[in-house]
């Protein structure tokens, strides 16, 4: 099998590019070709994507630049892929229109985040019934998806928890000589809408990292995390902005070794059982069997 990722968003390395890094990385390993069409300026993205397969550039600025839509037609004529996976909706529309004939090639959309009602609804409602598939990363996204797009099939939209190759998601002591040390982490963008005033960690890859190294979890209960966290079992989860229990859950976490090696054991197993990156993986695949015309 043959797969083209488009990922034109890609001046800087975050969740979607690992995302679709480890499904091609596993895609590799078990004998497919995977192809990249990225931003000009993603060099960054390049980089790391160059030792999975094909790089093509493009500058694709809007969902109907004709200009860029002739290219990737020529690299889609070329390259004759069995499915372009896509992670923006824009590329939906730039997926469709470059495939021109080749109705054989099947377009999977991956919905990485909510969807804004904001969007311009018509235009996306007909972007997205033209993919044949779509994964959502949790299921709030794909409940959100279906309550702003109630006429698209609800069999088109599946739901494939994201996770994570735990082989590169290896912890290392930040001070191994001193025990007593205490190191708590954040992971995420440094931007408000992460909360980091107030150190609160809610990025789903990253929470699956820290499972995977069977880390206790403190982060917010919105998005996807009441999918993966089970709040006093193998993690917290706190209201958006809780300072105080954010706090009272920290101390509690620092003053109590064993509660802490307990939550973490507990996040651990749940990582190895439900959330690990051969159930992604094996998931994912059977979208691509299925949506193969």
């Amino acid at each position: 099998m043959k797969i083209l990722h488009i990922i034109t968003s890609s001046k800087c390395w975050a969740g979607m590019e690992q995302y679709a890094y480890d499904i091609s990385k596993a895609n590799v390993g078990i004998g497919n070709t995977v192809i990249f069409v990225i931003a000009n300026d993603g060099e960054v993205v390049a980089k790391r994507l160059k030792k999975l397969g094909k790089i093509y550039r493009l500058s694709i600025r809007s969902k109907f630049d004709i200009k860029s839509i002739f290219h990737l037609r020529k690299i889609i004529n070329n390259e004759k892929p069995d499915v372009i996976h896509t992670h923006q909706p824009k590329n939906i529309f730039q997926a469709y229109f470059a495939r021109g004939k080749h109705k054989n090639i099947s377009i999977v959309h991956s919905v990485h985040f909510l969807i804004n009602t904001t969007s311009p609804h018509f235009l996306y409602k007909w972007g997205f019934n033209k993919t044949t598939s779509i994964i959502a990363v949790s299921e709030i996204v794909r409940k959100r998806f279906l309550e702003i797009y109630p006429n698209i099939k609800p069999s088109k939209i599946i739901t494939v928890l994201s996770s994570v190759d735990s082989l590169r998601c290896v912890s290392k002591n930040i001070n191994p000589k001193d025990n007593n040390t205490i190191c708590i982490g954040y992971a995420g963008r440094i931007v408000a809408e992460k909360g980091v005033e107030n150190i609160i960690e809610a990025v789903s890859l990253m929470l699956l990292e820290y499972m995977a190294n069977g880390k206790p979890i403190i982060t917010t209960n919105n998005g996807g995390q009441p999918e993966i966290i089970d709040s006093g079992k193998n993690g917290f989860l706190i209201k958006l902005s809780d300072t105080k229990t954010l706090a009272e859950n920290m101390r509690m976490l620092i003053i109590n070794k064993k509660l802490r090696e307990d939550i973490g054991k507990e996040a651990k197993y749940k990582f190895n059982n439900q959330l690990s990156f051969k159930k992604f993986i094996r998931e994912t695949a059977l979208v691509y069997k299925r949506s193969i015309i």
